[in-house]
């Protein structure tokens, strides 16, 4: 067992070549995130695998606040479906969904990172990356059927359509004006910041 600061690197070693089942918990999956699964799980790998499941948020606010990009999410979501019939993938979203955990039959990570640049990049983020066992896979089944009682499950078409609905004028445009408030907030907040530190002279106000 490791305790790590997570990386590409490690979540590539979730999803080394022989595995059987994946299973993802992610809140957010960012465009990056999504290329580096498509990276990591080729066609060629992906026929050999016998079962997969995803968790995630499914919800407008985090489409407008730029945190998952729906559409890559329902293209990936869409080519593994191509390889799989019946239940062998599985689809469960909920908004309270905060678990981020990335596990196969050959390693276990679980860590703070969600499916992004920021989360396996930039952030100051801690995981813990262990080889599974029969043991550890156990245990690990065990929790996840319980935690997915909370979750609804969703079906590829379902998640298409919210991916589709994004696209009208009335949410882009939506989008286009909180990027706008949210750059003005921060600007303001900055400029908060620099006179709690040193108050501006009178005759030269920073506002």
């Amino acid at each position: 067992m490791n305790i790590t600061a997570p990386t590409w690197d490690n979540l590539a070693s979730v999803f080394e070549d022989g595995i059987d089942w994946i299973f993802v918990s992610s809140p957010w999956f960012s465009t990056k995130g999504i290329e580096k699964l498509n990276a990591f799980l080729p066609d060629k790998k992906i026929e050999k695998i016998k079962n997969i499941e995803i968790w995630f948020r499914l919800n407008i606010e985090d489409h407008l606040l730029g945190m998952t990009d729906y559409e890559s999410l329902s293209g990936f979501v869409k080519r593994l479906h191509e390889h799989f019939k019946g239940d062998r993938f599985r689809l469960y979203a909920s908004d309270n969904l905060h678990a981020k955990a990335y596990a196969s039959d050959k390693r276990i990570l679980i860590t703070s990172a969600n499916l992004t640049e920021n989360g396996f990049v930039d952030n100051i983020e801690i995981g813990i990356d262990v080889a599974s066992s029969a043991e550890v896979e156990k245990a690990f089944r065990s929790f996840v059927k319980e935690q997915r009682k909370h979750l609804t499950e969703v079906s590829i078409k379902e998640l298409e359509n919210f991916a589709g609905k994004l696209k009208s004028e009335m949410i882009v445009n939506c989008r286009g004006e909180i990027s706008k408030i949210l750059t003005k907030a921060r600007n303001q907040m900055s400029l908060l910041a620099m006179e709690e530190k040193s108050p501006p002279h009178s005759k030269f106000p920073i506002r």
